[in-house]
């Protein structure tokens, strides 16, 4: 918004000045009366502008006249006088006290509008056109009080280009298309770095158009989501002269011409391989417009050297309201698990609920792209069954809840008894579900990846199952790259079967964890929740207690003593 001083006020200063010799100047007091000022607009096509002046000084009543024109307002009803066609008013009951301006009969796009204490300031809104070329609109404006003649302020405001004072003056609109905006380029030195060192980054910037730069580091696409603040710093922030950034911030007033912006990223010690963008957004308009984001960005990849990249896992308990709580996981062994969030209503209708393979921490895509399909493998889809027999697929999804809306499988799911996730059991790159009857048979659906048929037609694994309560499978416990099966018996002795990575014949014969698990009343595999790339078991007993088992990657093994998470985990019905 530019702000033009009136003439009245700068005479009175200079007056004043020349009494120096005599008595110390006093500032000048602000001139009574109404006092408007305008605002300056630059908008991209198929958006909104309001054209507006806006009083800063006393109350006022009267009129507002705003005259349009394509040129610059210099002669009475003169050259130029009028809107280009790629801007046009907004009518309609939604604009409410706006639509009190009126046109004037007899003159090209001149509008009045009333001005009370109650309707100050005023405007008129118009729709810029999704064709509209690069371009600009003029507007003049002049203040009458009311019972004074229109015509003065109709003359004044037509020509407000050549003379302003503190109740006229002359704004605008300037269109610049995505083609415009384009004419402003970055190029990135942006060398990768190590865990625990720095290393010096540079922007160089060619810029047409002066306007605002917002620089950030964020996950690259496939990589987690989780905050970087306290692992990626910038330091040492140094610009050309006509780049003036925030503070410490990255977000910077940039000048037209060839401008630098360096600094140094340091990564913290003892971090994991992880992949970044350094990502610009430059926006030349008067507002950030959402939805050309993209076209403002541009980004530089650079990677960060370390340890295996290990992903945190997430807990879903099903409570009997019908909502799924969804616990992300922290990576520490001590403390496992955030608050929990809750996610979506409506499971109370199954009668099983379980998921395919452990549920991973989001993975990052910027710029809201969609995530491949094959990122989306093994990220925890789940199923369940309802009161029908009918089953329910769930597709994991990134961002927000983690599942997409359900998908039907089909129907006479009622002949299991239990349903537990298989993993990736026949090293497809798709999970699978493993289903026990009553006969004591266990029966495999090997997963397709496909949305409308998720599962192949069943293939018998054995029978004999029927001796064992508890099954909890879809993670690798013997660190050989097959998901194992853990499953417990009458007498609470707990049996691991270790995956084959055959479908024909999916597990070894069983070896023998321990006794004494009868005391819990649900096990989940849960995945690697201490950050050391080895699955994890949850336990919890019948006084709600939750226990954590860290895996070891041994078959002979598979867990250390258990550490307790916590109590009044009995609120839940299913600990997925």
């Amino acid at each position: 918004m530019s702000i033009r001083h009136s003439r009245v006020v700068s005479i009175c200063a200079a007056a004043i000045a020349l009494m120096g010799g005599l008595v110390a100047a006093a500032p000048p007091a602000a001139a009574a009366g109404p006092h408007y000022v305008e605002g300056d607009a630059v908008e991209p096509p198929n958006t909104s502008w309001y054209a507006y002046a806006s009083n800063i000084g006393d109350d006022a009543d009267g009129d507002l006249i705003y005259a349009f024109s394509t040129k610059p307002l210099t002669s009475t009803g003169g050259d130029g006088a009028g809107l280009p066609d790629s801007v046009t008013r907004i009518t309609g009951d939604e604009l409410d006290l706006r639509n009190k301006c009126v046109e004037l009969d007899g003159f090209t796009a001149v509008y009045r509008c009333p001005v009370t204490p109650s309707l100050s300031p005023i405007g008129i809104n118009f729709r810029i056109a999704p064709d509209a070329p690069d371009s600009t609109t003029y507007f003049g404006y002049a203040f009458v009080p009311s019972g004074e003649d229109l015509a003065e302020g109709i003359q004044t405001a037509q020509t407000a280009g050549e003379l302003t004072s503190i109740t006229s003056g002359m704004g605008s609109l300037t269109v610049k298309t995505s083609a415009h905006a384009a004419m402003n380029k970055v190029e990135f030195e942006t060398p990768d770095l190590n865990s625990g060192s720095s290393v010096h980054h540079r922007l160089r910037l060619q810029i047409a158009d002066e306007g605002q730069l917002r620089v950030g580091i964020q996950s690259a696409a496939g990589q987690p989501t989780r905050a970087i603040d306290s692992r990626i710093k910038l330091s040492d922030i140094a610009t050309s002269a006509g780049v003036d950034c925030a503070g410490t911030s990255l977000v910077c007033h940039v000048s037209p011409g060839e401008q630098t912006i360096d600094y140094t990223v340091t990564a913290a010690s003892g971090l994991n391989a992880w992949r970044f963008e350094t990502s610009t957004r430059y926006n030349i308009y008067s507002e950030e417009w959402p939805l050309l984001w993209d076209e403002f960005s541009a980004q530089s990849g650079f990677a960060m050297s370390g340890g295996p990249l290990r992903l945190n896992h997430r807990l879903l308990t099903h409570e009997s309201t019908g909502k799924l709580q969804d616990y992300q996981g922290t990576g520490k062994a001590a403390a496992p698990f955030y608050h929990p969030r809750s996610g979506g209503s409506g499971w109370s209708t199954y009668n099983a609920v379980t998921k395919l393979s452990p549920v991973t921490e989001d993975l990052d895509y910027y710029g809201g792209a969609a995530a491949p399909a094959a990122d989306l493998r093994g990220r925890g889809d789940a199923v369940g069954r309802d009161s029908t027999g009918h089953l329910w697929y769930y597709h994991r999804k990134f961002g927000g809840w983690p599942f997409s809306q359900r998908t039907p499988v089909g129907a006479g799911w009622q002949v299991y008894n239990v349903l537990t996730g298989g993993g990736d059991v026949n090293g497809d790159q798709y999970t699978d579900l493993l289903a026990r009857d009553a006969a004591g048979v266990l029966w495999l659906y090997k997963g397709t990846g496909s949305a409308s048929a998720p599962f192949t037609a069943r293939t018998r694994i054995g029978g004999g199952w029927k001796t064992y309560n508890r099954l909890a499978g879809s993670a690798d416990l013997t660190n050989d790259g097959k998901p194992d099966l853990l499953a417990r018996d009458a007498a609470g002795v707990l049996w691991l079967y270790k995956g084959t990575g055959n479908a024909s014949a999916p597990f070894t014969a069983r070896t023998r964890i321990g006794g004494g698990w009868n005391t819990y009343n649900a096990l989940s595999v849960v995945g690697d929740l201490t950050q050391d790339l080895k699955p994890d078991l949850v336990a919890r007993d019948s006084a709600g207690v939750l226990w954590l088992y860290k895996g070891m990657g041994n078959a002979s093994a598979p867990f250390t003593a258990r550490t307790q998470v916590g109590g009044g985990w009995n609120a839940y019905n299913t600990i997925l």
